[in-house]
Order: C-alpha cells, then structure tokens, then sequence
C-alpha cells in the first residue's frame, strides 16, 4: 500500500470489503457473523452516520472530549472515561478494530491513537474513509437497515447497545455503571505502574482494567504530558511538531490565553498529511516532507495541536512511515498556552 513501511496500520476500500464478505453495490450480501471480522467504529458526527454508514459500523463520537490538564489524576480519570466508552461500543482485543472518518480524517485519527495507547494490539484505519468506500461503489447501509437488522437478531440499535465480554471492569469499591467512578479529587500518585491499569487512584478505590484476553498496560511511550515537553525542550535527539493551522502557529489566531508555539516546534499542518482524494500521501512524499523539516525518523517525535485530535493525525502518518518514537501530546497548545509558567515562542515576529 504506496510502500509504507507500517502499512498494516490500514486497509483499503477493497480490502476491508473483502474480509467483510462485501462484493460491490449491486450485488451485496450481508456477511454471515465470524468472529474474525473487524469491529468498525464510525468516528463521524451523528447525523452522517445516520445518512448511510458501513455495514455493522458501531457509531463513536469522540469529538468534544478533550483534556487540557495533563496531571496524572486528570489524565487517568480522562482515560478512565475514554475506555468505558470503547467498552460500550464492543472493542475487544481478541477482535481486530478499523476505525474510519468522512476521509483519512482526524477523527478516526484520534481513535486510532487512543486504541494504540490503550494497548489494543489490532488496529487499523480506514484509507480515504468513508468517502472512498462510496467511490469504490460498495454497499452502504442505513441507521435504519442496521436497528431493523439488530432487531431481528434480538441485539438491539448496533450504534448503542453494549458487548459483554469486551473491555472487562473489575469494581472494587464503586457501583457506577460499567464500574466507571472519579478518582479521589487532587490524588497524585505518579510512581504507581501504568500495569494497574488506572495510575492516580488509590488502590482501594481501583477498577482495574482488562481486554478480553487479559489485563494489557497503557503504552506510556505514546502519550505526552506537559511535563514531557518541557523536559525535552531544547533537546537535538527530540521534535516537537506543531500540527496546527499557519495563523495558530505563528500567533495571529488565537485560541488560548496565549498566542504562539512551543520553543523549537517545527510547523506541518495535518492537512499536509492527505492527497486530494483524502487519503494518506504516498510514502516517498511523506517522507520528504517531514525529514526536510527535520523531523527524522532518529528523533523522538512529540505532536501537538489544540487538543490533540490533528496530533494525532500526524502521529499516524508517522507510525506509518515506520518511526518508532512518536508521541502525542494530548493536552496541546490548550493546556501549555493556558499555562503562563510554560515557555513559548512567536514564530516570525
């Protein structure tokens, strides 16, 4: 797939119609259910969904869920909130997930990113998203095929009912549904082992975490807090990478108490990541891109936006050209612009 070195991390239209026992438009037939098949989680708003959607696509909107105090008690009750959702649209480890957007889109992006810090060990995007599967002329199905389809199975609306046996909650000390509770208000506990599953709760108050087939650790090596970056600032072995709009970058679009860039971030807007039909650029032109600005792949590499959503997109693109070190930052230009004892800089001026 245009020689990406990690180009497991998608699937093309045809692809993925295929492992879904999909012939073309004109001759679909509805898949037999197999447990090999891929969970697909339509990350588009609801309103798209409901217009026509992939066949058996589970809706998730993750728009608006965002974190601006990377803190580990806030950071593990976000996470906490983000795996209870992905528990109640049925990821499973033992089940492959492909996520997808309008195009290779940031949504399915953010997705993808949480389910690889999340530790799901099957992840794949979407190439072109839901815009190629209609130009490659393959089925579409209706919110309305899908709740009569679910009905008749006796499984309810596939967009809201819950998987037993995906995401697994061990309750300990709460009864709140899916064992979902608050960590202990201003509990700061950055020592404890990401392996127990939720770092920042005491452990009487824990609700341990496990896929399916056991109890996997978040994958740190992903993630960026604030304290990340300002430990890396100044650093040649590292590249902060700024994934925002030219005006966010260098200041004159605000959308902070301050205006500006991290010291030393390199400026590729996401947009740069996609060709015109809404997919991923191919390897070689990635490639270029992004090692002549001097983000190379013997770099750590820290993207950030405003919130995390196009960082991820960018983190993606670099998964796919096979760098190893990439993290996103999840608080981004929010947190760190909100933040007057954090440094920046105003590109330009």
């Amino acid at each position: 797939m245009l020689s990406y070195p990690n180009a497991h991390l998608l699937v093309t239209p045809a692809a993925l119609a295929a492992e879904l026992g999909l012939g073309s438009a004109e001759n679909a037939q509805r898949p037999a259910p197999s447990a090999k098949a891929p969970l697909l989680l339509d990350l588009r708003p609801a309103e798209d969904f409901a217009r026509g959607l992939l066949p058996g696509a589970v809706h998730l909107d993750l728009w608006g869920l965002s974190l601006k105090d990377t803190d580990p008690a806030p950071l593990d009750a976000f996470v906490w909130m983000i795996v209870h959702v992905l528990e109640m649209r049925g990821v499973n480890a033992d089940v492959p997930v492909v996520v997808y957007d309008e195009k290779s889109g940031m949504r399915a992006a953010r997705a993808f990113w949480f389910l690889e810090y999340l530790g799901h060990p099957s992840v794949r995007m979407l190439d072109g998203g839901f815009g190629a599967w209609m130009n490659a002329g393959l089925p579409v199905a209706t919110f309305i095929d899908e709740a009569s389809r679910g009905a008749e199975r006796g499984e309810g609306v596939p967009a809201l009912r819950q998987a037993q046996g995906a995401l697994r909650f061990s309750k300990s000390a709460s009864d709140a549904p899916g064992g979902v509770q608050a960590p202990s208000p201003g509990f700061d506990d950055p020592g404890r082992s990401s392996k127990s599953g939720v770092r920042g709760v005491p452990p009487q108050e824990r609700t341990k975490v496990e896929w399916a087939g056991g109890e996997p650790p978040r994958v740190d090596a992903r993630v960026a807090t604030w304290r990340d970056v300002r430990d890396r600032l100044g650093r040649a072995d590292v590249a902060m990478l700024d994934t925002r709009s030219r005006g966010e970058y260098c200041g004159t679009i605000v959308r902070a108490k301050r205006a500006g860039a991290i010291p030393g971030a390199v400026h590729i807007e996401w947009t740069d990541n996609l060709g015109p039909d809404g997919a991923f650029k191919p390897a070689d032109e990635l490639r270029l891109m992004y090692e002549a600005a001097g983000v190379t792949p013997d770099r750590e590499v820290v993207t950030y936006c405003q919130g995390g959503y196009r960082a991820a997109h960018s983190y993606v693109a670099l998964r796919l050209l096979g760098y190893p070190r990439v993290r996103n930052y999840i608080g981004s230009w929010k947190e760190w612009g909100d933040r007057g004892d954090l440094p920046i800089e105003v590109p330009g001026a």
